[in-house]
């Protein structure tokens, strides 16, 4: 199954979700208090109100991700399993280790980029870590040739890029109970309404008030051996979209023609059920989705170095054609689908730039370029 080439919904309602997309509050706002940091899910503390930008937000639950292993099939799984997505990963895990996390989520928006991943964690353990007073149980490291902050508390390990934002502006909201984007928009208090619980849930809110769709968002649930995939829109009147658009749209991600479609007020909602088996991870919202363009070409990826080599698996690709792989600015390999993967080999000694890109015939994005030496 190839992963759609063009968003019927998205592109046609003309929703700009990406990094660089800003906007101003939409008209439902409320003035609710946030909630505290304890018993409060992961999509509600880890988004900030940042009330005039749009934003990304992706989440996995990575304990029933485990669960239905065996069901699912082998690439499948470990391309929803890998995450945080690079470079974040590598952060977490130069800080955490390959620690058995419940749950990951990455975040970004025109000010912030960062990712959670959530479980039981030991601040002490952190090499080089200084205590934050403001925070308690809370310590913060700074990675060398990274941009990467990583903050370590008991529940969760935060990794911000600097380049993109500020880690205290995280931890001012998500640690010590600022206001959250759930409190004050109602497109993402709807969205999570109909999307949180889910193992595998991907949102996009932009609070423009040009645009038709107010926030977007697709889920995936497991149950043994069905899995239902849901996309959702949020708009400012149930006239505003075709659900036909949304049909299409996970007909294209599924397979499965004529999916059922609901629509009640400005909530449209599409879904089917596939065997697990047929599962296969594909990102609707990655990369901002701008009004009457291609979406922008996007791609995630395990990145492993060892003694002497260079391991690279495409774990999933978003209007892409290709992830281009380059050494030293020569392209060595091409991946082209989900599962592939390819290892570089050097010599002890050597060192070199590689660059992963996800192409098409027009666009790229540069996915990771990482410094290695041996």
């Amino acid at each position: 199954m190839d992963t759609p080439s063009r968003r019927r919904l998205l592109a046609t309602a003309g929703l700009g979700l990406g990094v660089g997309v800003a906007g101003c509050l939409s008209n439902g706002q409320t003035t609710k208090e946030p909630p505290g940091t304890e018993d409060v899910a992961p999509l509600e503390r880890w988004v900030p109100a940042t009330e005039d930008e749009a934003f990304y937000v992706q989440y996995t639950d990575l304990e029933a991700v485990r669960a239905h292993e065996d069901e699912l099939a082998s690439n499948a799984f470990e391309a929803v399993s890998s995450v945080p997505f690079e470079p974040a990963k590598s952060a977490v895990e130069d800080v955490a280790g390959e620690s058995t996390s419940a749950y990951a989520l990455e975040y970004r928006s025109e000010r912030l980029e960062y990712a959670v991943v959530g479980g039981a964690f030991d601040p002490a353990d952190v090499d080089g870590g200084s205590e934050r007073g403001e925070f308690d149980d809370l310590v913060t490291t700074e990675l060398e040739d990274s941009p990467f902050e990583v903050a370590v508390s008991t529940d969760a390990v935060v990794a911000a890029n600097a380049d993109a934002g500020s880690l205290d502006d995280v931890l001012a909201t998500c640690v010590a109970e600022g206001e959250r984007r759930v409190a004050s928009d109602d497109a993402y208090e709807t969205l999570l309404e109909h999307l949180a619980g889910e193992a595998v849930v991907i949102a996009a809110v932009d609070g423009t008030e040009s645009s038709v769709v107010r926030g977007a968002g697709q889920a995936w649930t497991f149950d043994g051996s069905e899995t239902t995939f849901t996309l959702t829109a949020v708009t400012d009147d149930e006239e505003s979209i075709e659900p036909n658009l949304l049909a299409e749209d996970v007909e294209d991600v599924t397979g499965v023609a004529d999916p059922s479609v609901e629509t009640e007020n400005e909530v449209t909602m599409a879904g089917t059920t596939v065997p697990t088996n047929e599962f296969e991870y594909v990102d609707l919202l990655a990369g901002g989705i701008p009004n009457d363009t291609e979406p922008d070409p996007m791609a995630s990826v395990d990145f492993l170095v060892s003694e002497t080599s260079v391991q690279i698996a495409l774990l999933s690709l978003s209007a892409a054609e290709a992830l281009e792989i380059r050494v030293d600015g020569e392209t060595v390999e091409t991946l082209t689908a989900a599962g592939q993967s390819a290892e570089l080999e050097f010599e002890e000694g050597d060192s070199a730039t590689i660059v992963l890109a996800a192409v098409t015939e027009e666009a790229e994005l540069i996915v990771m370029e990482e410094d290695v030496e041996f």
